[in-house]
């Protein structure tokens, strides 16, 4: 988990090359991904094979993507963690305000990926895409 502090940190938070994704960046995918169902794109990002994933109400995951995406949950800004199963959250690089910034989640129960932004002390996990 990292809070965006490290992800808008200037050094940059992966190998030289590589960037945490912008908002726009994020809808890009999550785009091209709902071409043939609105909301397909949550079961096409996320990792196939139950082994991670909560599945005992639903389960849309084929990862035809390949972003194999896992449930690590998320940190909340008073520091408890929770999710972990159920939820997959990643940080954008986009700032909302002082004080927030954009975040996407896939959720077991949902068949979409859902967008917005959370307190930049919370924690979230981070997927880098090649300059």
């Amino acid at each position: 988990m990292y809070n965006w502090y490290a992800v808008n940190d200037p050094r940059g938070l992966g190998p030289k090359g590589w960037h945490v994704p912008k908002d726009a960046e994020w809808n890009v995918l999550i785009n091209s991904l709902n071409m043939d169902n609105k909301y397909s794109a949550n079961g096409k990002m996320k990792e196939v094979g139950f082994t991670h994933w909560d599945t005992t109400k639903y389960s849309t995951a084929t990862n035809n993507s390949g972003f194999s995406g896992l449930p690590g949950g998320t940190r909340e800004k008073d520091g408890i963690f929770g999710g972990i199963g159920k939820l997959g959250a990643w940080w954008s690089s986009t700032e909302g305000n002082a004080e927030l910034a954009w975040w996407r989640l896939l959720y077991y129960e949902l068949s979409e990926v859902k967008r917005g932004y959370y307190y930049k002390t919370g924690g979230y996990s981070v997927r880098l895409i090649k300059d």
